[in-house]
């Protein structure tokens, strides 16, 4: 399809003759699809299919699933799958994520949660070890201190 496309614009047929590679080239046009890949941060690697690619490039693919996977120095590498018709024309993006942005990565997340748990484990402690019984209290609600 290519080369009938490039022999449409380089060459110089005659009116039927484009007509007729024009006709054709519409009907190969329909029965696969296009994928346009967009990769965020532009300085990652792509591959779509194990095939390397471009951000911004237009891709011509038969229909079906088709894998877009990326990788960039301090981020961890992403995949995007994707299923398409024929005819269809899709931009399909796959942004990458920082390495070590994860919420479960940050000291800020892991500093409180240890806090409460050494406090629970500590307050757990308290109550469980501790030698007085429970506080006596009536039906008002009025506690006394447990008899010695």
């Amino acid at each position: 399809m290519e080369e009938l496309q490039q022999f449409l614009r380089d060459g110089n047929p005659d009116a039927d003759t484009r007509a007729q590679i024009e006709q054709a080239v519409s009907e190969m046009q329909s029965q696969i699809a296009t994928i346009t890949v967009s990769v965020t941060p532009p300085e990652a690697s792509a591959t779509l299919d194990n095939q390397p690619v471009s951000s911004g490039q237009s891709i011509q693919v038969d229909p079906g699933t088709h894998v877009l996977a990326g990788r960039a120095s301090g981020f961890a590498n992403g995949a995007q799958t994707v299923n398409i018709q024929r005819g269809d024309r899709r931009t399909v993006e796959l942004r990458l994520e920082r390495a070590g942005t994860s919420v479960f990565a940050s000291p800020a997340f892991w500093i409180p949660v240890g806090l409460v748990v050494a406090g629970g484990l500590t307050v757990g402690g308290i109550l469980l070890f501790s030698r007085e019984g429970p506080a006596d209290c009536g039906t008002l609600m009025v506690c006394a201190s447990p008899r010695p």
